[in-house]
């Protein structure tokens, strides 16, 4: 049977490697973290200012009827003028005409204007509601970022640290087949841990029970045995030593 100290080093190693494919997990997702608030922060940026393409677009608008409606009481002044020094009722009539017409399109106009400047007002509440809620928002992804910086800054260090470890772990080991083996199905399993104990007959990683003739071999050998349903490699503690059929 393998030896618990050779165990002992090997799961220490699965430990690290554990750890290091978590924290590297973790550093992989980091920039997709980042580019979602960086996407966040455009987002609100380009809410605001839409709103105030809005506003301006109004605004331009609301000037652009003052103009019309100051330019259009000047000709109505100018048509009165005329009207007063014609002496022919047909011209006279005539002018009358265009008077009207002219005090019904500066009305609209009016109405118009009244209209954009109620508008405007509202589109300025909402403008400086807006701006302080991206002004908030801003703040908040700002410092997400900041922290997502940090958080990787630390999660650099921490792999460094464990790389440095799992190292020094792996010079520890002196039985190289127990870590070729290690390695290999490090390689062949896909979800850590790699290296389980068989607890009542079963594997610990899978949970399918181990065939007679593993656990005979486990008993024995003093290396590692395959689980054949997961590919793990399994151990046994000294207490569930299981004695083949000779001593049932």
């Amino acid at each position: 049977m393998i030896g618990r100290e050779e165990v002992n080093l090997i799961l220490i190693l699965q430990g690290y490697d554990s750890r290091l494919v978590s924290v590297s997990e973790k550093l992989k997702n980091l920039p997709k973290e980042r580019a979602k608030i960086e996407r966040a922060m455009v987002d609100e940026k380009k809410k605001l200012s839409d709103l105030k393409a809005s506003s301006s677009a109004a605004e331009m608008e609301f000037n652009r009827v003052n103009f019309e409606m100051e330019s259009m009481g000047q000709k109505l002044i100018e048509l009165k003028v005329k009207q007063a020094s014609v002496k022919k009722k047909e011209e006279y009539a005539l002018l009358q005409n265009q008077i009207i017409s002219m005090e019904e399109k500066i009305e609209q106009l009016e109405n118009d204007s009244v209209m954009l400047l109620y508008s405007l007002d509202d589109l300025k509440v909402e403008r400086d509601r807006m701006a302080t809620e991206v002004d908030l928002c801003l703040n908040r992804f700002s410092n997400e970022l900041l922290q997502n910086r940090l958080l990787q800054e630390d999660l650099e260090k921490n792999i460094s640290e464990l790389n440095a470890k799992i190292g020094g772990m792996r010079k520890t080991v002196a039985n190289e087949n127990l870590l070729r083996m290690y390695d290999l199905a490090r390689q062949g399993v896909k979800r850590m841990p790699v290296v389980v104990v068989v607890m009542d007959g079963r594997c610990k990683g899978c949970n399918i029970r181990i065939s007679n003739d593993t656990l005979v071999a486990l008993r024995r050998t003093e290396t590692f045995c395959h689980c054949e349903a997961c590919g793990r490699l399994l151990y046994m503690e000294p207490s569930d030593e299981i004695f083949d059929g000779e001593n049932d």
